[in-house]
């Protein structure tokens, strides 16, 4: 399945987007509203090509930055695939808007202060998931590149698109219904899911991550009577930073 969907994406390539405005994501160590700093990375704004090379950049080289901190409207696809196949690759938490006026990290642009569109693509990356604020969509190719493929090569690259779409969702144990929801939804419309599918489907520990780092835990719990939640997020932390320097020696040349 990871092969197939790797050879999906690649056939994309970087042209394709979702139906945002250009410009690159602004991926900046995370700070709080106030500016004091936060364990993590920032992600804001429109997501573009050069913004995995960013973050890979960012979140290998910072011991600690195990939070990803997402306030974007969507963005590129690719490049989105990209970033939340080595968010889950790094077993990262991510923490997306509460709701739409108060963000929950320092912003440049409050208008960003949502994730949509591509964006949720690396949300539900996350091993472990808060947020409130999730809008979907059927991906879509800007106008100029419509054109520009003409009529048969957009239909292939839409086709593409969807598979590419409905097999890194499945990769990441998103129930296959919003996929369905995603592709049935018009780029120029956008479906924000309901609190209770965010709170029954996307939050909290990821589908499979929760027995491999919770099982343990009740073993240490009944013995030491340390709390289950304590336990668990220290059992995530170590995980994280084994594949952090697991990943960043083959892709930053680390000794």
């Amino acid at each position: 399945m990871r092969h197939c969907l790797e050879r999906a994406v690649a056939a994309i390539g970087l042209i394709l987007a979702l139906a945002v405005p250009a410009g690159a994501a602004d991926v900046r160590l995370a700070q709080s509203t106030t500016g004091e700093p936060l364990a993590g990375v920032t992600i804001e704004g429109p997501i573009a090509r050069g913004d995995f090379a960013r973050f890979a950049s960012l979140v290998l080289a910072t011991r600690g930055a195990n939070v990803v901190w997402l306030a974007s409207p969507g963005g590129n696809l690719s490049e989105a695939l990209r970033i939340g196949r080595l968010i889950r690759q790094l077993a990262l938490e991510v923490r997306a808007p509460a709701d739409r006026v108060r963000p929950l990290v320092y912003l440049q642009d409050v208008d960003n202060n949502t994730c949509a569109s591509a964006c949720f693509f690396l949300y539900v990356a996350g091993v472990h998931r808060e947020g409130s604020v999730l809008g979907i969509h059927k991906p879509a190719l800007p106008a100029d590149e419509y054109f520009a493929l003409g009529l048969d090569g957009s239909v292939a690259a839409h086709q593409r698109i969807e598979a590419a779409t409905v097999a890194y969702l499945d990769q990441m144990g998103v129930p296959p219904r919003y996929a369905s929801l995603m592709l049935e939804t018009s780029s120029r419309d956008m479906v924000w899911l309901s609190p209770s599918d965010i709170d029954r489907d996307f939050t909290g520990l990821a589908r499979g991550f929760d027995e491999q780092l919770r099982g343990g835990c009740r073993i240490d719990v009944a013995r030491d009577g340390s709390a289950e939640s304590d336990c668990t997020s220290k059992r995530l932390a170590e995980l994280q930073e084994e594949r952090r320097e697991r990943t960043r020696r083959p892709l930053l040349g680390s000794n």
